[in-house]
């Protein structure tokens, strides 16, 4: 094997690749064919920008289009409409040098609640400083929420949405120049950057149901308020509906027996509403289901607010972007025999058809963060993570709105049942695409995390093939590149200024490995490729040699004197230098 290479005008490496894209599945649909694959970044701030750059080259070479990065809040903003971006114009510097795409998550929740613990951003402190305790988010126990601001504040004469579209209008005008590598901006309504009350983040184990976050004045006035208005202004008519013996508005509050402490909230002292709530099915009573209905209109207004304050500020500089809004899998307590779904009631879930209706009728996509993971129907678990994904992508489907998906956890390469759920609902409802929690995941666990991946990605587009590129141990002086041209537009049609570039993961010496790829859509037949010098080879040139390549999947990888092919091994064609067919 020929380990030292001398280039002419152009390198003698040539192939031809015969690429069968092969019959669709019966089981897909038509609405798949322009699946989007991504990747989330890191929760923690980069301190190696070239090994992060390497790693997004990794990442597109394997068939993800775009990478998802957190901007914390706490971090951009350190006095009230005072920012500091400069950390971020590295960040998507980089990421357009990489050649993906860039979907910008708007955190204004805290990095580190919710059980994690790999960072600690909190929202900025001159805002929390701000909020009353009256609007924090708060349990019966009095326990406050940090991780996130709630609906109800106000601070510097400002409501949270004031507050949210500064920030938003802030980062439109500083980036508009990325708008054309940003296809989407996520917003962030709540804990983990999900649309709901931070119901599982403080005094909490998994699987319990969390605590209702409502007991905070602000809230508490609301409820009062709103229940009075829907029953007429009459307390007669709340205890009527209620079967209550009321006698005053002010007992008019969230349930006040969820908890055995006698550490409670002082609206909660002394109090009846709810008796039984949830040991003696009193939430599944009128006044339960009012509560929730008010529970859950409070959050999901919250996200339209959000969803419309977003596209005024995005409008100007990026027409094109789409705006999106998670929301959680809360899973467990699914088929809890006693409180059936009670962790969904907990975190503001309650009608998915109302909220699925309510975002995406004010314009936004909407992300739903666990569709890997298998029903766990047992005690103390009840999980209906299977089924419930398959029902809130059903309602996705019936109601027309634009969902994509989230993997909860990491899924280790003895997992592949987790890609078959998500091919399985993804498949069956037409969801546009998958963020992968997280991209570290994909980089440090090894060739078969990548491989089943990569794979995965590829079987849910079946219009289009990704070809990959490889070689190894070539001479390589200072200032030299290399590209991959060839017969198709994708290759550049032999046109070395439009082909695909290939770029250095590391040399040893002056010799190095060099990698590419590109996605095609609609590929088949023959194609005929070659590699040149970046800049060297003639506009025109053409050559064709002895290798063939027949492939039967979608992703088709040529390795040039390798000795051994260690990305992604799925259809590989080794080529030693002096096997190749030179002109």
């Amino acid at each position: 094997m020929v380990t030292n290479l001398s280039f002419s005008v152009l390198l003698a490496l040539v192939a031809t690749a015969s690429v069968a894209s092969g019959a669709p599945n019966p089981t897909r649909r038509q609405y798949n064919q322009q699946y989007h694959s991504e990747v989330l970044g890191p929760l923690n701030k980069i301190t190696d920008w070239n090994s992060f750059a390497n790693q997004l080259r990794q990442l597109k070479l394997n068939g993800i289009q775009a990478i998802a990065t957190d901007i914390w809040w706490g971090d951009v903003e350190p006095q009230d409409q005072t920012f500091n971006w400069s950390y971020y114009r590295t960040l998507a510097n980089t990421v357009r040098a990489s050649g993906l795409k860039w979907v910008p998550i708007m955190s204004t929740h805290q990095c580190g609640g919710s059980g994690t613990t790999e960072c600690n951003i909190p929202i900025p402190t001159w805002y929390e400083n701000g909020m009353k305790d009256a609007d924090k988010y708060t349990s019966i126990t009095g326990q406050r929420s940090r991780e996130a601001s709630s609906p109800w504040a106000v601070v510097n004469g400002k409501t949270s949405i004031q507050e949210m579209g500064e920030l938003y209008t802030a980062f439109a005008e500083e980036f508009k120049d990325f708008a054309d590598i940003v296809p989407r901006v996520d917003l962030s309504g709540g804990g983990s950057g999900e649309l709901r009350y931070p119901s599982y983040s403080m005094s909490w184990t998994y699987p319990e149901r969390g605590h209702i976050m409502a007991y905070n004045d602000a809230a508490v006035a609301s409820f009062r308020n709103k229940t009075l208005a829907k029953y007429g202004g009459s307390l007669t008519n709340v205890n009527a509906a209620w079967g209550a013996s009321l006698t005053s508005t002010s007992q008019i509050t969230p349930p006040c027996d969820t908890v055995s402490s006698s550490n409670v909230v002082p609206i909660c002292q002394g109090q009846a509403v709810g008796t039984g709530f949830w040991t003696n099915g009193g939430w599944k009573s009128k006044f339960g289901q009012d509560f929730f209905d008010w529970y859950e209109d409070e959050i999901v207004d919250w996200g339209v607010e959000l969803v419309h304050v977003a596209k005024n500020s995005f409008k100007t500089h990026f027409p094109s972007t789409a705006i999106a809004v998670k929301i959680a899998g809360i899973h467990w307590q699914y088929f809890n025999p006693n409180e059936a779904r009670s962790a969904e009631l907990c975190a503001g879930y309650k009608n998915y058809d109302k909220l699925i209706s309510a975002i995406s009728g004010a314009g936004a996509t909407i992300t739903f963060t666990a569709i890997e993971q298998n029903d766990e129907r047992s005690a103390p678990f009840y999980s209906g993570a299977l089924t419930l994904a398959k029902e809130f992508y059903g309602k996705c489907k019936k109601l027309g709105a634009r969902c994509f998906a989230e993997n909860a956890l990491s899924i280790h390469p003895s997992e592949v049942y987790k890609y078959n759920n998500m091919r399985e609902v993804m498949y069956v409802n037409g969801v546009e695409g998958l963020t992968y929690l997280r991209y570290t995941n994909l980089i440090d666990g090894g060739r078969d995390s990548m491989k089943l991946f990569t794979q995965y990605v590829s079987e849910m587009d079946h219009t289009k093939t990704i070809l990959r590129f490889q070689v190894d141990n070539i001479s390589t002086a200072m200032g030299e590149s290399f590209v991959v041209v060839g017969s198709i537009p994708a290759l550049g049609n032999w046109n070395p200024a439009k082909g695909v570039p290939l770029a250095n993961f590391g040399c040893n010496g002056s010799n190095c490995r060099w990698a590419g790829s590109v996605v095609v859509p609609g590929l088949s037949g023959k194609v005929e490729w070659q590699l040149v010098k970046a800049g060297k080879g003639p506009n025109g040139a053409q050559c064709t040699g002895a290798n063939t390549l027949n492939v039967s999947t979608r992703v088709v990888n040529v390795a040039i004197n390798s000795g051994r092919f260690d990305f992604t091994n799925f259809d590989v064609r080794e080529i030693g230098i002096d096997g190749v067919g030179a002109c």
